[in-house]
């Protein structure tokens, strides 16, 4: 027999060495940026099974696309929620039902109680704004709490029981704002 035949060449394993290495690499960084981004791939099959509206209460949201909406288990709550991805940040809008109605004036007094409350903190960060957002058929009576980065909205849907609250950095303040103003 041949001596030769039976050798390893320290190059060739080498090489082979570093293949492997590589391949297992790149496989874990596809599954690691896979599940990163998981969140977006699910909105948009929530998006392909249910369009682009979700309803409370007989009132319909619209569910801006990359958002997906998760329903309570008792039907009360709608959290319509854009997943932090690897380059944006989060935003989210939670519309409740709860026993109490609020009309007009009802909701016109909390929004003032509120601001007087807040305004009376004056080293706060935050600071308290009173907003109004018209829906197709909804009027949102809103205190905007306005923080270093972005916006929370806390609203009463003018005569239902609806509760609604955002959160939003500031390249997503439009769009939180837009599911409340196309609201029916």
């Amino acid at each position: 027999m041949n001596k030769k035949q039976f050798e390893v060449n320290p190059f060739r394993l080498v090489k082979l060495f570093g293949i492997v290495v590589g391949s297992i690499i790149l496989l874990v960084v596809i599954a690691a940026v896979s599940m990163a981004e998981w969140p977006l791939v699910t909105a948009i099959l929530w998006h392909m099974r249910n369009g682009h509206t979700v309803a409370l209460e007989g009132h319909s949201f619209r569910v801006p696309l990359l958002y997906e909406p998760e329903v309570s288990k008792g039907g009360k709550q709608i959290d319509i929620i854009e997943y932090p991805r690897l380059l944006s940040g989060a935003a989210s809008v939670t519309v409740e039902s709860n026993p109490k109605v609020f009309d007009s004036a009802s909701a016109d007094r909390w929004q003032a109680q509120l601001i007087a409350v807040t305004s009376n903190r004056p080293n706060s960060p935050t600071q308290t704004i009173p907003v109004t957002l018209h829906g197709k058929k909804l009027i949102f009576v809103c205190v905007d709490l306005v923080f270093i980065g972005g916006e929370s909205l806390l609203c009463h849907a003018a005569g239902t029981s609806l509760t609604v609250s955002t959160i939003a950095l500031p390249g997503r303040i439009k769009e939180t704002r837009a599911v409340l103003e196309t609201s029916e």
